[in-house]
Parts: structure tokens; sequence; C-alpha cells
């Protein structure tokens, strides 16, 4: 059965150790090095040890990092909100050090789209760490629109598959990257809970930055591959450069192209692409196999990376923020909101992270001169529509809105699941403390706007 499953799923794919997790938890532990008997010079630890300078500096950093917590990593707990309830049940993890100048990549996807996470392994010569989605239905097991051999499918074969899927990448000789994966869960009691169509797209974006471990982190959708050559371009002191602009609450808008081609050339330009950089992005731009990603369905969304402005740039440009602008940016990990759990399905989730970022968090947007994504195509998810047809569309609208204004007012904070967990969340707020200072604002708002509004008519009247 294992067997059939990967035909249907997998294609090929680093080292892996199975552990078995309970939410939030992790039962697994590292092996320590190998422990030298090489004699070290005293002097050689007395030089090495910080002197005061250095010590006031890290506490001075450790006291902004706890700051800056209680401000990007604010989480608000709201008991009316129905969240998805993930359940992290396997984990794999790549050996050996990671690079202390790596750039990590974060990434979610459901279990049918091993293909595309395979995709980004080859392209992306770092740290990885994905987060893998099933559904179960009580009494049936696994849902999969997708791939219907998949349906009832018992949790084991589920977790067999994505190790092997996980095992033939350790002997894939184009698999590069360094991959953490974990497989999640989420249990439904009822076919007629529409939650169990609606893919909780924020939730594992949260997953995924609860598993970084660099200081710059990139989250990206699985259909899109970074250009490969940013993990190498900032390696030693170009880390150190990148950090200090991404320290200064900057985040590097990385332009989103897509291929003209939507079947198997387009598949293959896109990893051509991302793999050869940016001149070979421009001979395709140039050429009309590729242009910017969704900009005729959706110019607000990557319009304002200005395709033309990156295509000559020689170094990073400034870029406005707009309404409903939804860029990829690689950011400083500790300046990452946490993304609201409360919007499941296809709509608006990456818009209002960005309008949180940029409106409220005051988060600059800059444009990279070289670095860029590509949109590897792949047929539409079967459960795409579900969002409209399950009234949840509406459902995310209203929410925008209220999301929208309480930004305005300075006030957001997202919903998560984990509001409690402190080693997570830099400060909590509740959900009733928040709608009475929202309440207070706009109050305030509207006394604000009565109070010119009386004035002009005032200063109409004394004219008259």
């Amino acid at each position: 059965m294992v067997t059939l499953l990967a035909g249907l799923v997998l294609g090929t794919f680093i080292y892996t150790t199975v552990s078995f997790y309970s939410v939030y938890g992790d039962s697994s532990s590292s092996a320590s090095p190998a422990s030298s008997s090489t004699a070290v010079p005293s002097s050689a630890l007395a030089a090495a040890r910080p002197g005061p300078d250095d010590r006031t500096r890290a506490r001075a950093s450790s006291r902004q990092a706890r700051q800056d917590a209680k401000v990007f990593q604010r989480c608000q707990h709201d008991p009316k909100a129905k969240l998805p309830d993930l359940k992290k049940v396997y984990s794999w993890r790549a050996r050996g050090r990671r690079a202390p100048d790596g750039i990590s990549v974060l990434t979610q996807l459901s279990v049918e789209r091993l293909s595309m996470l395979r995709a980004q392994c080859r392209v992306w010569p770092a740290e990885l760490n994905a987060v893998v989605y099933v559904p179960l239905m009580k009494d049936f097991g696994a849902i999969s629109a997708d791939v219907p051999a998949l349906n009832g499918t018992s949790l084991t074969d589920i977790a067999h598959l994505v190790d092997q899927f996980y095992q033939d990448l350790k002997r894939d000789p184009n698999g590069h990257c360094r991959l953490n994966m974990e497989l999640v869960v989420e249990e439904f009691d009822d076919w007629e809970d529409p939650a169990w169509s609606l893919y909780p797209t924020n939730s594992l974006r949260n997953r995924a930055l609860t598993m970084a471990k660099s200081e710059a982190v990139l989250s990206l959708d699985v259909d899109f591959l970074p250009s490969q050559e940013i993990a190498s371009m900032f390696k030693g002191r170009a880390y150190e450069d990148l950090m200090r602009v991404l320290d200064q609450k900057m985040a590097y808008v990385l332009p989103a192209f897509e291929t003209s081609n939507s079947g198997t050339q387009g598949v293959l330009l896109a990893s051509k692409v991302a793999t050869e950089g940016k001149e070979a992005m421009l001979s395709a731009f140039s050429g009309g196999d590729a242009v910017g990603f969704q900009v005729e369905q959706y110019y607000q969304g990557h319009g304002p990376d200005d395709f033309p402005r990156w295509a000559s740039a020689e170094e990073p440009y400034p870029i406005e923020y707009a309404k409903g602008y939804e860029p990829y940016v690689l950011m400083a990990r500790r300046f990452v909101p946490w993304y609201d759990e409360r919007m499941r399905g296809y709509s608006r989730n990456k818009i209002v992270q960005v309008n949180l970022l940029a409106e409220q968090l005051g988060v600059k947007l800059l444009g990279h001169h070289r670095a860029f994504v590509v949109h590897s195509p792949h047929p539409k998810a079967s459960n795409f529509k579900a969002t409209k047809t399950s009234g949840q569309w509406e459902t995310l609208l209203d929410l925008y809105i209220h999301i929208r204004r309480d930004i305005s007012l300075g006030e957001f904070v997202p919903v998560v699941g984990f509001a409690e967990n402190e080693k997570l969340c830099g400060a909590t707020v509740s959900a009733a403390d928040l709608r009475a200072r929202i309440r207070k604002k706009l109050t305030a708002k509207r006394a604000k706007r009565e109070a010119q509004k009386e004035a002009k008519l005032r200063k109409q009247a004394a004219g008259g």
C-alpha cells in the first residue's frame, strides 16, 4: 500500500531521525559532538573571553531582543475563535551543524505536494524548514481532494510515505538542502464541518516559524523557488552586512515571477532560472517567457515589486507599501510577527501580515537588486474553491476589514492557538482588553471628527 502511494505522490528525497512528538513538545535530543582531548592554552582562553565592553553590548542586545519580542511576537488569546488544532506527530531533522551565517527558508504544504518540496530542496543549498499537513476524519483516515488514493489512508501509512520521501531525498544527488520537516495532523469528527476542506495556512506558517533557528528567514509557499544565489551571496562579512540592514527593521522584498508556460516547460524553466540567477531570469523576462507573478489577475499583490526597476537595479531600492501588497520578504526572525490563525482557507492571509509589518510595526521595505523568487506552475488545488463554497470567503473578508481597522489604530494583535505559551509569545493580550482599547480609540476618533466638523461649520457661519 505504501509503495503504491509513494508512486502516486512522491518523486525522489537527507538524513533522518524519526521522533514522536506531542503538541509543541520535542522528545528527541541532538547528539553532542565528540569532545577533543587537545589541550587549549589558558592564554588563548583568556583572550577569547569577552571584555567589559563586549559584555555591556551583549546585555544591551539581549534587552533589546526581549523588548522587540514584546512588540513583534505579541499574541492574542480569543476564546471565541475556532482555531486549527494541529498536532505534531513525527519529525525529521538534518544532521550536522547549521551554518552560523545561513538563511532559513520556511514553508508549509499538504502531503500531496511533496514533489514541490523536492523542487525547493533541489535549488536551495541551505536550511529548509517544512511543515507537512494531513487532515484526518474520525473512523475514516486521511482526506485528500487531489490524490484519491490517499483517502482513508491511516496515519501510520502516511508517516511511512513521508519518511520514504525523506529517505529518497537523502539519496538524491540533486537534493542540496538541509531539510528539517514536521508532519502535523488535524482531526475532525464530522463531514459537516467545512473546516476539513480549508487549508490552515497561517497556523502552518507559525509552526514553520517555531522551527527557525537562524537570524534571517524567508517564508515561502511551497510552489515558489528562491533564487539559489541568495544562499551564497550572504556569507561571512556579507552576512554581517545583511543583518545590519535587517536589524534596522528593514525587509528585503524578493520580486516574484511566474513562467508564461503553465506546463512541464514552465516547471523546467522555473528551476533553471532559480538555479542560474538574475541573468537567467532577465533573459526569460525580456523574452516573454516569464512575467511578474499574477500582475494581470491581481496587480496589487506584486506590482509594487517594480519588475522593470529590479531588472536594471544595481543596488537595493525602496518600495512603498500599498494596500493589498503581499510580497515575499527576507527578514530578521525577531521582527517577524505571528500569523493570525483565524485566517484559514485561500484569501488575504499574507496581505494582513504585510499590512501589519508596514503600517503598524514600522518595517521598511527594500527591493533586493539581485534576489527573486519564481512560481513553479502546477494544477490548482481541488479544495481551492472550498473557501467560497463554504462561506469562508465572506467570513475572511469581514475579518480582514476589522483587522485593517485595528492596524490603522495601532492595536492589532494576531490571534493564535498558543497564546499562553510564554516561550513563543513575547506578550499575551486578552481579546476583552484589546476590544476595550479599540472601542476607546474609536470613540476618541469619532469625537475628533465631530469636533472638526463642528469647527468647520462655525468657520463657515462666521464667514457668512
